[in-house]
């Protein structure tokens, strides 16, 4: 078994070493991502898959569509003088648009009817309310949970993650001018399976289709998610260790979470499978944790797992 932890390409390690030692790594029987997953009320998480990750950059820069060229200026001119920053703004609000009715329409990736049931049976189970206090939010952007969940697992994500443009100070320090160029800071997650380049292509099809095209996408890095099915042996040694210790995790048919799992079930032909029986939270941001009762039941529960490992055959 190869374990792993590391879940990002961009800082280039992982990178650097797969092609380093993977006629090493094809020596194992799996993939195993050593990370906590788990609610906070201890319930485990078993993701059967995971998306694929990508990060880039959109820029605005004064064109043939208008703004101000080489230079801003006053925005006494706003009238009859195009600005960079609504246009990235309204370009953005068009891809969010266009997404949601490509899922809506299921013209995209789709889930198989087990990857459906798996769905509802975890909107079932999941507490909305725990949920939001859990996340630190006071309501889903839909009204209806089921929704809620089925988007947060099977929908393309498109997230803006950072805005710039012109000159933001504090209080009355301002600037009275229409910047020459904005840029947005974005993050795109991808279901199993779909190829990153597709869907980079598909992103600037939208923007040039809606008008756009000047718009430019740079991506600084992506990679490609995956998954194992839920009757692969390895996911019911999996699921047996989390019974044996009378647990009853989660399975998600698709975690939102990003990871290059396809290196492993695709370059090694290798089964993948993640998480352990530890809740953490706060992610990527202050004060990030993960709760102590979770770690000691980890080591118990890996003491299960490789047990029941080192007995399988496939």
């Amino acid at each position: 078994m190869f374990v792993h932890e590391a879940s990002e390409l961009g800082s280039g390690g992982i990178k650097d070493f797969f092609p380093r030692y993977k006629e090493k790594m094809q020596k194992a029987n799996a993939a195993y991502w050593l990370c906590p997953m788990g609610q906070t009320d201890g319930t485990p998480i078993v993701p059967l898959g995971l998306k694929g990750n990508l990060m880039g950059r959109l820029f605005c820069r004064p064109g043939e569509w208008g703004g101000p060229v080489g230079n801003e200026i006053h925005a006494l001119n706003c009238n009859w003088i195009g600005n960079p920053a609504e246009r990235i703004v309204e370009a953005i609000a068009h891809l969010q648009a266009r997404l949601e009715e490509i899922y809506q329409k299921g013209e995209g990736w789709t889930p198989s009817e087990a990857e459906e049931e798996l769905c509802r049976k975890l909107a079932d189970r999941m507490d909305p309310e725990r949920m939001k206090r859990s996340l630190g939010v006071e309501r889903f952007r839909q009204d209806d949970f089921h929704a809620a969940v089925r988007s947060h697992l099977f929908k393309a994500e498109f997230t803006l993650t950072g805005l710039q443009a012109g000159f933001i100070g504090e209080g009355k320090s301002v600037k009275v001018s229409i910047p020459s160029e904005a840029q947005a800071v974005v993050n795109m997650r991808f279901q199993p399976g779909e190829d990153p380049d597709e869907r980079i292509g598909n992103v600037r099809n939208i923007l040039a289709e809606g008008g756009y095209g000047d718009v430019e996408f740079v991506v600084n890095n992506h990679y490609a998610g995956g998954g194992t099915p839920l009757e692969h042996p390895l996911i019911e040694c999996f699921l047996k260790a989390h019974a044996d210790m009378g647990a009853d995790p989660e399975v998600w048919p698709v975690h939102p979470a990003g990871m290059p799992v396809a290196l492993w079930t695709e370059e090694l032909g290798v089964p993948w499978i993640g998480g352990l029986p530890c809740n953490a939270m706060r992610k990527h941001a202050a004060n990030e944790y993960a709760q102590v009762a979770g770690v000691l039941q980890s080591e118990k529960f890996l003491a299960h797992f490789f047990e029941g490992f080192s007995k399988l055959t496939y």
